[in-house]
């Protein structure tokens, strides 16, 4: 070997090495110094021994991955502080567009997990207003619960009229009950939205809401914006909104833009996954030589081992 190539091995082997770290320092992770300064600056509190042990873990893995971060990329982090390489790194080797390489038994399991926005049949969203008399089925089989329903007919027809000539908007229903409870008769608003299509079978999903026929027969059949009613069912009677339909969503597994909003979201926990998994790796060969002294006269911690 020649002498420029003795230099030149040996200037290289200076650049990979990380900067001095300056201040006191806390301890050695794979020959290489963890300063006190180090673990304050990711939260280290003297007498909370916990923060004290996550600001060692912290330091550590910043220290790995600045180290291979002068390893691999070489001079364009050769001078930069240990945080920077480390941050270099990361973006070098977990990109989002590594996500394309999220496993297909994540997707899916993912995908059968959430099946219900992806295969859904229409769906409406109600406002009602339910001038009940009973809440219960089984108490709605009882004579006073029918003779209320019987009762409250021509009352409920009423309040529609009074209604229907004002315009659909937010919190005509809720003034409605308002006044309805001010007269000392039994009201509720709710909103909801059901999946339920009266000229289906039923719902494809288990956890999809259903109401009862009347109700859906009736917003099925009805615009949005409109007042709906009044509507009489086993419970009681409604006065309905109908605020927006929402047309079925048909999302094959394999269509693309399931798999975009698959990847979208695994992608996050999918490149968190890979990075804690490559940083213990990391630390795995390196071993931790903590300062029990000096950790002790600055944190009033007894870390000694590895966090």
């Amino acid at each position: 070997m020649g002498a420029a190539s003795a230099v030149l091995m040996l200037v290289s082997l200076i650049s990979l090495q990380p900067p001095p770290t300056p201040g006191p320092v806390a301890g050695l992770s794979g020959g290489q110094p963890v300063s006190i300064d180090d673990l304050r600056r990711h939260g280290a509190v003297r007498g909370d021994q916990p923060s004290v042990a996550r600001a060692i873990l912290a330091a550590r893995s910043e220290l790995a991955l600045a180290i291979e971060a002068r390893s691999m990329l070489g001079a364009a982090v050769a001078n930069v502080p240990r945080a920077e390489a480390a941050q270099a790194l990361i973006h070098h080797l977990f990109h989002p567009r590594v996500c394309a390489k999220i496993p297909a038994p994540a997707k899916r399991e993912h995908y059968a997990a959430t099946r219900w926005r992806f295969l859904a049949p229409p769906a409406w969203h109600v406002e009602d207003l339910q001038l009940l008399c009973c809440e219960d089925a089984r108490d709605c089989k009882r004579p006073e619960a029918a003779q209320c329903v019987t009762e409250r007919t021509a009352e409920v027809a009423q309040l529609f009229e009074r209604i229907r000539p004002r315009p659909v908007e937010e919190g005509v229903l809720e003034a409605e009950m308002q006044w309805t409870r001010e007269a000392g008769r039994q009201a509720a608003r709710s909103e909801y939205i059901f999946y339920h299509d009266p000229n289906e079978s039923g719902p494809v999903d288990g956890r999809l809401q259903t109401v009862d026929a009347p109700i859906a027969q009736a917003v099925s059949s009805s615009g949005p914006q409109e007042w709906i009613g009044p509507v009489s069912t086993r419970f009681g009677h409604h006065i309905l909104r109908l605020k927006r339909r929402r047309p079925p969503i048909q999302l094959s597994y394999e269509s693309p833009q399931a798999q975009a909003i698959l990847t979208t979201e695994l992608c996050p926990a999918f490149l968190l996954d890979q990075r804690s998994r490559y940083v213990h790796e990391l630390l795995r060969v390196q071993a931790w030589r903590p300062d029990p002294a000096q950790l002790e006269a600055t944190f009033g911690a007894q870390e000694t081992g590895a966090p």
